[in-house]
């Protein structure tokens, strides 16, 4: 059986202020398809841990999972650290900059400034689509 780690992100994670649920969920989802998760584990929004974080991991699992920390403020760097962790150029997608902006459109609101990060990805990665939210997801 294949194997899967899950990273949840976020420094509210590790001082207690909330729980965890992501976790639990994904990883009940992901048993449909015959992985195994060998281990589930919280980090800080700490750049350089994450980054640490995800070179350790990545050679070990077929799938690791990183929860949280890609929303468009200064603590979400999720994307960032990972990406620098494994050594990969980033870049802004378009179309994901135009979808997020329809978000906000449709609601009234105008997207600022700080929300274009969420539209940047390693370049070799695919978008996963967030239905709650502007945050899009993304995966290797």
């Amino acid at each position: 059986m294949e194997t899967a780690e899950i990273v949840g992100v976020g420094s509210e994670l590790i001082r207690g202020e909330t729980l965890d649920t992501n976790t639990a969920e994904v990883a009940a989802s992901l048993r449909p398809y015959a992985l195994e998760v060998w281990r589930t584990l919280r980090v800080a929004d700490d750049p350089a841990r994450l980054a640490q974080t995800a070179r350790e991991l990545w050679a070990g699992a077929r799938l690791l999972v990183f929860l949280g920390g890609l929303g468009p403020t200064p603590d979400d760097v999720t994307t960032e650290a990972v990406a620098a962790g494994l050594g990969l150029e980033l870049a802004e997608d378009p179309a994901m900059r135009e979808r997020i902006e329809a978000f906000f459109h449709e609601r009234g609101r105008t997207m600022t400034r700080i929300n274009v990060k969420q539209a940047v990805k390693p370049r070799a990665a695919a978008w996963l689509p967030n239905p709650r939210g502007t945050a899009p997801g993304w995966w290797l």
